[in-house]
């Protein structure tokens, strides 16, 4: 049996693409057939008569589903380059692409139909900042270049959200609902508490930070910690390592961008040049390599994009110039 089933394959089976040739449906059955798990969490179960069935009522969703996905379809998180034939069948999209996070083993979810179908998403641009309340009274701020996306009503027995950028969650309170945010393959599980997750796709690290209370942070490859407020756990997105701890953290440094604050020690240039980037929509390149290692010492609190250059140019000793939205960095 091949173990290797495109997720794409995977697709086109369970929403009826008539392209698929006869092998590749008997291929994809037989994998279906031997991962019990993943039947189980796109709703599928049983032997291959009842997978057959469980294809079809995916397929029979589309009719009544259709024309409501098509109202709402441009504004859904992972839609680029989706073939034509599957446009016609966007009903089932979310409930699919979940299914193939799961065929990844990122994580532990257990997906309600109605939550996957009635996803809502809220996001923001480069230069761009939000804040939001969910439906259960959670404040959520977003950061730049952020996308939160969550089920309508944040229905279920967990209130679960999938972030890619960086949020600040002030949650509240529910014992029988835990509040869970999945990023990058990360897990973050609170009750009620303070904290920020980020999680940028091209960041090195994942990042959660807990300003009050406490919260559980791991992902499915190795075992969760509890980081209470003053710590900031981080795990290595290139091999998913071990959960590391750091503790007493100067909370405004990493927390104060939803007030407006950027705060930086001895930091490496090169290394947060993307805050900047994200920050002010900009591109910034260096005409002189080394001037990525010099190390930057300073806060900003809404200054202007031009305010922000002179003092960086003055505190690391080196000119810039602009060209639209280009900023070049060069020595003296």
């Amino acid at each position: 049996m091949n173990n290797k089933i495109s997720h794409s394959k995977i697709i086109q089976y369970l929403t009826g693409d008539p392209d698929l040739n006869e092998t590749d449906k008997d291929e994809i059955l037989n994998f279906l057939q031997h991962d019990v798990e993943l039947r189980q969490r796109i709703g599928i179960a049983g032997p291959k008569n009842d997978i057959k069935a469980s294809k079809q009522r995916l397929i029979n969703r589309i009719s009544k589903k259709e024309q409501m996905e098509k109202a709402t379809v441009k504004n859904r998180m992972l839609l680029h380059y989706v073939p034509i034939w599957f446009v016609k069948v966007a009903a089932v999209f979310v409930i699919i692409t979940s299914a193939l996070f799961l065929i990844s083993h990122l994580s532990d979810i257990d997906y309600d139909d109605n939550q996957i179908i009635n996803r809502e998403t809220i996001s923001t641009n480069k230069g761009q900042r939000a804040r939001a309340f969910l439906a259960d009274g959670t404040e959520v701020h977003l950061g730049v270049e952020t996308t939160l996306e969550y089920g309508n009503g944040l229905v279920g027995e967990n209130r679960e959200v999938y972030l890619e950028g960086e949020a600040f969650f002030k949650v509240t309170s529910n014992k029988k609902r835990p509040f869970i945010v999945y990023a990058g393959g990360t897990i973050t599980e609170v009750i009620g508490t303070e904290f920020s997750v980020r999680s940028y796709p091209d960041d090195k690290e994942i990042i959660t930070v807990v300003n009050e209370g406490k919260v559980s942070f791991g992902n499915k490859f190795s075992n969760s910690v509890i980081l209470s407020k003053g710590n900031l756990g981080r795990i290595n997105r290139a091999d998913m390592s071990e959960v590391s701890v750091l503790e007493d953290i100067n909370l405004e440094q990493y927390l104060g961008w939803k007030d407006g604050h950027l705060i930086f020690k001895d930091a490496v240039f090169g290394d947060i040049q993307t805050y900047f980037e994200r920050w002010y929509n900009i591109k910034i390149y260096f005409i002189d390599e080394e001037l990525k290692q010099r190390r930057l010492t300073g806060s900003f609190h809404n200054e202007s994009l031009r305010d922000v250059l002179k003092i960086i140019a003055i505190s690391l000793d080196m000119e810039y110039t602009i060209e639209d939205k280009d900023v070049y960095f060069s020595l003296k």
